[in-house]
């Protein structure tokens, strides 16, 4: 719908930091009348029609000129150190111009000697939202982030590269250095030539910028701790270190030393020998202690059955000398013999039958096993 809209119109579209063609292209005006102009890291050079202009680092002149027009001190040339220590980058300059003109007491000279005593000058090349730093940081966090293998493996090389510190690299170094192989790599280098982090001298020969090589220097660094702190973990404070010593001597694990074999009943060779604790004497004053019992523990109740559980037949008695002392159709009975218990009941006393029986009833006794 873009396309549609500018077509008949005299346009100039201005795309800044655009990533790849891919999505340069739909943005592009359908009509003769329009322009675009489009910035990236990448050359683009998948999109037709279009005059790439490569952009290097500024002259020694241009850089001059670019630090008097912002800061606003004369007297800065060519040959002037901080052209050099800014790599001649646009975006360094205008960051040192900046920091001078905010502060007119730092003088170039002052300036210049701090960004060469610093082993990272990428600290002293920031100010409000410019910063070297982070500019470089979009990239490689781009390449780091990506799904294509090639731009992860990029970021990898990168980091390889700070780690070596070397002036110019090889794809066989660096495949040597990463465990991969060697075409893997060169794909990998070549990523990092589109994307600007890397500058091809000589086929098949790489070199970083100045800033570059500090940034990646940075990143090698950062990965290196990061490493150490996961194969070992990090460090445990001791209880009793001090805030000026994190470590102290007692923290440190004593060499242990072999033990002599001992005997059950035999203290060891270097045992001090203990001396027997004496008693405290009685008080003759003193109450007698007492001793209380200990309460007894409260009885478990049982368990009810569970409901509808046919009742459990109850065991023999085991001073029967009868093995067969249950009936098979009814409950179980005591043996008529059992010690203790008579052969032969008495018959009832005639006290206990009554002497006039009701009509109707007829009385009987019966001798029961359960007396």
């Amino acid at each position: 719908m873009l396309r549609t809209l500018l077509a008949p119109t005299r346009t100039l579209m201005v795309l800044d930091d655009a990533e790849s063609a891919a999505q340069v292209r739909p943005l592009l005006p359908a009509g003769t009348g329009c322009a675009v102009i489009v910035t990236s890291r990448s050359p683009l050079t998948a999109l037709d029609g279009a005059h790439r202009f490569p952009l290097t680092p500024l002259s020694g002149e241009d850089s001059a000129a670019l630090l008097r027009a912002v800061s606003g001190r004369d007297g800065l040339d060519a040959a002037h150190p901080l052209v050099e220590l800014t790599g001649r980058l646009p975006l360094a300059l205008r960051v040192v111009a900046a920091r001078l003109a905010a502060r007119r007491a730092l003088t170039p000279d002052v300036l210049a000697g701090q960004l060469a005593a610093t082993e990272s000058r990428l600290h002293h090349l920031e100010y409000d939202d410019l910063s070297v730093r982070r500019s470089l940081a979009v990239a490689h966090d781009a390449l780091a982030a990506s799904d294509r293998r090639t731009d992860r493996d990029a970021a990898l090389a990168l980091c390889h590269i700070g780690a070596l510190d070397l002036p110019s690299y090889g794809a066989p170094l660096l495949a040597r250095l990463a465990g991969t192989y060697e075409r893997r790599t060169e794909s990998a280098l070549d990523r990092l030539v589109d994307v600007a982090l890397l500058e091809e001298t000589a086929y098949g020969r790489y070199t970083p910028h100045d800033l570059v090589r500090d940034f990646a220097r940075e990143l090698a660094t950062t990965a290196g701790q990061y490493h150490t702190i996961a194969a070992t973990g990090p460090p445990t404070p001791a209880a009793d270190a001090e805030p000026g010593n994190p470590t102290p001597a007692s923290a440190a694990t004593p060499t242990p030393t072999p033990t002599p074999a001992t005997t059950p009943h035999s203290p060891p060779a270097n045992a001090e020998p203990r001396t027997p604790t004496p008693s405290p004497a009685a008080n003759p004053h003193s109450a007698p202690t007492r001793t209380e019992p200990p309460l007894p523990s409260p009885p478990t109740p049982p368990i009810p059955p569970w409901p509808g559980t046919p009742p459990a037949p109850s065991a023999p008695s085991p001073r029967s000398s009868n093995p067969v002392s249950t009936r098979t159709t009814g409950a179980a009975r005591p043996p008529l013999n059992c010690p203790g218990m008579p052969r032969k009941l008495p018959p009832p006393t005639p006290s206990s039958v009554p002497k006039t029986p009701s009509p109707g009833v007829t009385w009987s006794w019966r001798t029961s096993s359960r007396w």
